[in-house]
């Protein structure tokens, strides 16, 4: 057994002055108490490193490392490699953590035996709302086939032999974390689950990547899901899989009552024959094909899927 804290924080920071300090402090108050927090300044030219040495200087468990700018993907996998806890969790430096956040998460992955595990988050700034993500393994997995993704990233905390297992890699530059999530879904047996809870408040501003590179993020997106169906042995046509794109920017409407729509639902049968092989749960397509048909206005009468389109 491990001597050091229970669990590893790792926060990456650049250039994050406006809203680090309240990020901080969030995971400073947190109920569970045994932990260590990595403090990386990832090359700032603000004042983070002013605030980070402070941190350092008040509470012995939180470290700052410096250095030049590496990159978000370098800075997750150093964090991995200097901490010493049991579970990784990581954090950005812009969100607030609930003060209940580690506690709940070490409890709900013992309880369902999860090796990687995240939670609802409360969205502010440029929107709002809640977005909840999978609670079980089987809906996490599965969901990743038909664009959902399994984990809220700042929220994730995992065992360590996850993140040494599978580091984050450099080849999806704008999605560093669904990259991470496919590779564990086509090759490892970790158990996934999200506790269905708000733990986190996430703020969702224009400086953020999501927002500067959509269009990135969207190609990137789809290459990794059909390196996913490639990796299953999942056959579709580039029609198919074209459309299978154009679900995912709800834009079901522009084949509605073509050709093109029998050929997407043909597809998406096929689909929802593998997830129920290898996931247990087909019934996502149907609920994804019900709620497409829905957002567009009631496409073919929001048939199901099996009604001979």
């Amino acid at each position: 057994m491990s001597d050091g804290p229970l669990i590893s924080v790792i926060l990456p920071v650049y250039n994050a002055e406006d809203h680090l300090d309240e990020a901080i402090s969030s995971i400073a108050t947190q109920s569970e108490e045994d932990f260590e927090c990595l403090l990386i300044n990832d090359g700032s030219t603000d004042g983070s490193l002013d605030i980070l040495e402070s941190w350092q200087q008040k509470d012995a468990r939180f470290r700052v490392i410096s250095r030049e700018n590496k990159g978000l993907v370098a800075t997750l996998n150093e964090g991995v490699r200097l901490s010493v806890g049991r579970w990784i969790a990581r954090m950005d430096a812009d969100d607030i953590c609930r003060p209940e956040r580690f506690g709940e998460q070490l409890r709900f992955a013992q309880q369902n035996d999860l090796d990687i595990v995240g939670a609802r988050c409360r969205v502010f700034g440029a929107r709002s709302g809640i977005d909840n993500y999978p609670e079980t393994n089987a809906e996490c997995r599965a969901g990743m086939f038909l664009w959902k993704t399994p984990f809220c990233h700042p929220l994730v905390m995992a065992k360590r032999e996850v993140f040494e297992l599978f580091p984050y890699e450099a080849r999806f530059g704008h999605i560093e974390d669904m990259e991470l999530w496919a590779r564990m879904v086509i090759s490892s047996p970790f158990k996934m689950g999200n506790v269905p809870q708000v733990l986190l408040d996430y703020r969702l501003h224009e400086k953020q990547i999501s927002s500067l590179h959509a269009d990135r993020q969207m190609a990137e997106g789809n290459e990794l899901v059909k390196w996913m169906f490639d990796s299953v042995g999942f056959d579709y046509s580039d029609e198919e899989f074209a459309l299978h794109a154009e679900s995912r920017l709800r834009r079901v409407r522009s084949f509605s009552g073509s050709s093109q729509m029998k050929v997407y639902a043909h597809f998406l049968v096929r689909l929802q024959s593998m997830l129920e092989r290898e996931h247990g749960r087909g019934d996502l397509v149907g609920d994804y094909w019900m709620r497409l048909c829905k957002r567009n206005r009631g496409i073919n009468g929001g048939v199901p899927l099996d009604s001979g389109l």
